[in-house]
């Protein structure tokens, strides 16, 4: 017999924000907190973990993604990360500093296609690392949901290990590419005892084993799903 846990009050709701030009208005404030949360998390990152000086810290890592997926309790930001939509063909897209992990290993993915995601910045707040309810897998799946909507149908990451990131990533159906891979800055300095591992996923339906998890991922996608598709009717 399987325990359910008990659910406490909670009010969870998905939020992807695009371009901030193009954000409603009601989604100024959501996007603000997305922010603080991420650079909360990054600050702390590059401090306690990778023993990187924390000088002024900008926010065009955060502004320049295509689309910031973030999961929210009322207005308290569980967790955020982040997908770019690139083209591998584009020889200067390859250059890019998200990609210096990657060089010749985008050749081996198993795509013809002129459009991969790139996902980063996986970030869950502390104060949601721990409890009753295991936020990183949460996340990690709807997050996942919704790149099953989008035209790519390959999505890349660099795993960091420090935290055991990539064994969540290979559970919810990661495909490895190569594993051990040295973490560098972007201007290519070694970071002491930061490995990932790089993998990618293809579009797969993935049920969660934990019962309580699953529904409640159901119940907050299909709530995500009816809320955007209201949106884009009354648009137009």
């Amino acid at each position: 017999m399987t325990i359910i846990p008990f659910r406490p009050k909670q009010d969870l709701h998905l939020k992807v924000f695009g371009h901030h030009q193009n954000l409603k208005t009601e989604d100024q404030h959501y996007y603000q907190l997305a922010y603080e949360s991420w650079k909360q998390v990054w600050l702390e990152v590059q401090k306690n973990e990778m023993g990187i000086a924390s000088g002024h810290f900008y926010s065009d890592d955060f502004t320049r993604q295509d689309h910031i997926i973030s999961l929210f309790d009322k207005k308290k930001c569980i967790g955020v990360a982040f997908m770019r939509e690139i083209n591998p063909h584009i020889k200067c897209i390859t250059e890019d500093s998200s990609l210096r992990f990657w060089p010749y290993l985008l050749d081996l993915l198993p795509t013809t296609q002129s459009k991969i995601i790139m996902a980063t910045s996986f970030s869950i707040t502390p104060a949601y690392r721990k409890g009753e309810i295991e936020w990183k897998t949460l996340f990690l799946s709807l997050y996942l949901d919704y790149f099953s909507l989008l035209e790519a149908n390959i999505m890349i990451t660099a795993a960091r290990k420090v935290k055991s990131n990539e064994k969540l990533c290979y559970q919810l159906g990661g495909e490895v590419l190569k594993k051990n891979v040295p973490f560098t800055t972007k201007s290519g300095d070694y970071i002491e005892n930061e490995i990932a591992d790089l993998l990618f996923w293809t579009k797969k339906n993935i049920s969660l084993s934990n019962r309580f998890l699953q529904n409640l991922r159901q119940e907050i996608w299909l709530s995500y799903i009816k809320e955007t598709s209201y949106v884009e009717l009354i648009s137009a």
